[in-house]
């Protein structure tokens, strides 16, 4: 939470439609208002910006003839045809419970239960998921994990993910490769089954999918062609389809856990390059990112003729395999 806005705690929601979305974006950046994120699809952008900000957005939109809607509120009479519709969802934020809750008395209480349940649970197991795991095999994990004591509720600082994929694959005989790891309040399980020579897959080589740096690899078939803190090109194999007895080689099915740490950059000119047009430009390159894990962010400002580029880069995982 270190640099975190507080203003941004408490945040509002808006649907924008009409033509020319951009520049009224960036009329109301231009007039002061902080725009935390700006999501296009399709004919709509979806708007985020501070709640301390709404009366003057408001008076902008007002001064600017738009269209503006309350939702839960009737839909003002003779909205203009071709202007701009601003239509007002809700609130967002980390305070948008206790907002929900001071507008409605009677859940006051029902609020502070919900952040006290919430920093009770920080760090803890809400759940598993087993999506990545054949059905057949799924009771046999979930007998591994209860040995294991995972259970909910339990501190992730208690829970040894590497201990865990050996246990299951040394008590499951039906599965060869095992990988567990954290993702949010879950404990994610992905196995692979014990490979047959003659089964029905493809003998290809494992080829990076970015440009990055290895983080991890774990091979259980095939065998590995760089390691850990190698620099990697996409394309570039990581696992070969084949593996060494000797000096002679066999073909097989390659599997492994791979961890890639890659970047993510986008540009875009602005006319202002002042915290409110980066802010948006960064929620932009969020939005436009192949991955949601990200790790890091950062960005460059430059002059251009016509005002300025902003370029954002967006360091994140990209996990293979597990």
């Amino acid at each position: 939470m270190k640099g975190f806005p507080f203003k941004h705690a408490l945040t509002a929601e808006f649907e924008v439609y009409g033509k020319d979305r951009e520049s009224f974006i960036n009329r109301i950046s231009g007039a002061g208002v902080t725009i935390i994120k700006a999501k296009p699809i399709k004919d709509k952008t979806y708007l985020t910006i501070p709640h301390a900000d709404c009366k003057k957005f408001f008076a902008i939109c007002n001064q600017m003839c738009y269209n503006i809607i309350i939702s839960g509120q009737k839909p003002p009479k003779g909205l203009r045809k071709n202007r701009i519709t601003v239509k007002k969802t809700g609130e967002g934020g980390l305070l948008a419970p206790a907002y929900f809750a001071v507008k409605r008395p009677g859940l006051i209480v029902g609020a502070i239960l919900f952040v006290i349940f919430c920093v009770a649970l920080n760090g803890r197991l809400l759940g598993y998921s087993l999506g990545g795991v054949p059905a057949k095999d799924r009771s046999g994990v979930m007998r591994t994990l209860s040995d294991c004591g995972v259970e909910r509720f339990k501190s992730f600082s208690k829970i040894d993910e590497e201990l865990i994929a050996k246990r299951i694959v040394a008590e499951n005989a039906a599965i060869g490769f095992a990988t567990v790891y954290k993702e949010g309040s879950f404990l994610v399980v992905k196995t692979l089954p014990v490979y047959v020579e003659g089964d029905a897959a493809k003998k290809e080589d494992i080829l990076s999918p970015v440009d990055g740096v290895i983080e991890k690899i774990a091979v259980l078939r095939g065998t590995a062609l760089v390691e850990k803190g190698a620099t990697v090109k996409k394309g570039q194999p990581l696992v070969g389809a084949y593996f060494l007895a000797g000096e002679q080689s066999f073909p097989t099915v390659p599997a492994a856990e791979i961890i890639i740490r890659a970047e993510f950059a986008f540009s875009l000119e602005v006319s202002a390059a002042d915290e409110r047009a980066i802010a948006a430009v960064i929620a932009v390159a969020k939005e436009k990112c192949p991955e949601t894990n990200i790790i890091e962010q950062n960005y460059t400002v430059s002059e251009v003729d016509s005002g300025f580029l902003v370029t954002v880069t967006l360091t994140y995982f990209k996990r293979i395999g597990g």
